[in-house]
């Protein structure tokens, strides 16, 4: 991950910020036109870039929250290039599509839980272990495709940092909390809550993040904790989380690590066909 970005004084300083951000320079292979709210990015080509000039003439970068509709402009190609979803499926199906290539790589990101310690009933740790104890990986994995996901047990995995625990070494120091119901509601009645609890969340838009949650909801509720979901924007979430979900929530790189679920691999789909110097991608 980046730890900070090259600006330029000369541009950065006279206006600050706020003037940067309507107008950003940094020091990439294209150069900003155009940006519309909700809309699209639009770049050029950087002839003068220090590592050569692009093959595009420019990028239009179009924000399409919705998979259908990116995947409808992709098929009408009034796109060349868009961000997938992890759905079952979804990858073999466009890999049937003429002239068009399906990339996978990773790892991606990672997801987990936390909870907040300082309030009840979270604060007791019997209420999180059952809470633990009450979660199926697996539902979770086979919420994406198969070719996207993997289970990873440790906090740092060997994946992303070298020295990171392996799935297999963190089994035998029985470090992974095991997935048992009876130990859950057994748990939850010694804590006082036989009969459950109610904790209110907002959720992501975005098919991961939603599904996630849905069914981390499922699970939850064979133990009678009952989740109420809030949708909201993607934005919205990104910038809200940290006082939005008080109770317990789910983020991807989150600065205090908990848990640790699901690895997952992005995934772009891109369409091989003649380009009149330009390129839109979602």
């Amino acid at each position: 991950m980046a730890g900070g970005y090259i600006l330029s004084r000369k541009v950065f300083e006279p206006g600050g910020y706020g003037k940067f951000l309507k107008h950003p320079v940094g020091t990439g292979p294209f150069q900003f036109v155009d940006y519309q709210p909700q809309n699209k990015l639009v770049l050029k080509a950087h002839e003068h870039y220090f590592r050569g000039a692009p093959c595009l003439k420019g990028v239009s970068v179009y924000f399409m929250p919705d998979s259908a509709q990116r995947e409808a402009k992709y098929r009408s190609n009034c796109l060349d290039v868009i961000y997938g979803t992890g759905a079952p499926g979804w990858l073999e199906r466009m890999e049937k599509l003429p002239k068009t290539r399906v990339d996978v790589f990773g790892p991606g990101f990672t997801g987990m839980f936390h909870f907040n310690p300082s309030i009840k009933p979270l604060n007791d740790l019997r209420v999180r272990k059952a809470m633990m104890h009450a979660m199926d990986r697996q539902a979770f994995l086979h919420a994406s495709s198969g070719r996207l996901v993997s289970l990873v047990l440790a906090p740092i995995s060997a994946d992303f940092l070298s020295g990171g625990l392996t799935n297999e070494k963190v089994e035998a120091l029985n470090l992974a909390p095991a997935y048992d119901l009876g130990r859950a509601k057994e748990l939850l009645a010694r804590a006082g809550y036989e009969s459950g609890f109610d904790l209110d969340m907002v959720v992501s838009e975005k098919r991961l993040y939603r599904k996630t949650f849905e069914v981390l909801k499922e699970q939850l509720a064979r133990i009678n904790v009952r989740l109420k979901l809030t949708r909201v924007s993607h934005s919205l979430y990104s910038r809200a989380n940290n006082y939005l979900n008080k109770d317990l929530y789910n983020l991807y790189f989150p600065h205090e690590i908990f848990i640790r679920f699901t690895q997952t691999r992005y995934r772009f789909c891109r369409k091989w066909r003649k380009q009149d110097g330009s390129c839109q991608s979602v």
